[in-house]
């Protein structure tokens, strides 16, 4: 066997070795056109399935052939990042299912051994009422969970830093993987909040909230 002829085995068996499963299917969502701005309310679902398990999901408005939805799975599992998107391309939702990180128990802000010159971090408009008024408006269903009957309370453990900006850390007590995401999604990108003092310094500081679905 010439050379020429091995390298063209070896590039087919490459090809063969990569190659994917695609399935497409085509369906009409009143409810989500409207979310994503899709003329004529019809949509394609381009489904396939690597050789890694990796499933990708990929959704078009059919009408301009736009993009409006991707996501992965791995064995059943969500897994990279998933986007919700308006057919002018801006980003309505987005998960990164790779970044939740999840933790037993909280503990306590190792740097503080007195709490007497102490004072917590505060949301700035209206306390905590304000700060959930925020969250509520911030927080979408997933449709995941919605449609599967599944709904929970997230706990998050957030670290308010000096300046106040306040970033999830941990999940203390998950209820769903997609509402997992969706409380974390929604605790990153809430309002700075007044920073903690310690001895009338700014210091960062833990705090722990919970995001609760209920279906009604």
């Amino acid at each position: 066997m010439n050379i020429a002829k091995l390298l063209k085995i070896i590039l087919i068996a490459l090809i063969l070795n990569t190659s994917v499963e695609a399935q497409t299917t085509q369906y009409k969502d009143k409810y989500f056109a409207n979310q994503v701005d899709c003329p004529g309310k019809r949509f394609k679902k381009v489904q396939s399935k690597d050789n890694n398990a990796i499933e990708n999901t990929k959704i078009y408005c059919i009408s301009n052939d736009k993009l409006v939805f991707e996501s992965f799975h791995e064995y059943g599992k969500p897994i990279g990042t998933w986007k919700t998107i308006k057919t002018d391309g801006t980003i309505l939702r987005k998960y990164d299912f790779d970044s939740l990180v999840y933790l037993d128990s909280a503990e306590k802000n190792p740097f503080i051994k007195d709490t007497t010159y102490f004072k917590a971090a505060i949301y700035p408009d209206g306390g905590l009422d304000g700060f959930f008024q925020e969250i509520v408006m911030k927080t979408r269903y997933p449709s995941e969970a919605r449609d599967a009957g599944i709904s929970g309370t997230i706990y998050i453990r957030a670290i308010v830093n000096e300046t106040g900006k306040f970033t999830p850390h941990s999940i203390i007590r998950g209820a769903n993987i997609y509402l997992d995401a969706e409380a974390w999604r929604v605790f990153s990108n809430v309002s700075d909040w007044e920073p903690a003092t310690y001895e009338g310094k700014p210091t960062w500081t833990y705090v722990t909230m919970p995001l609760k679905f209920n279906l009604r």
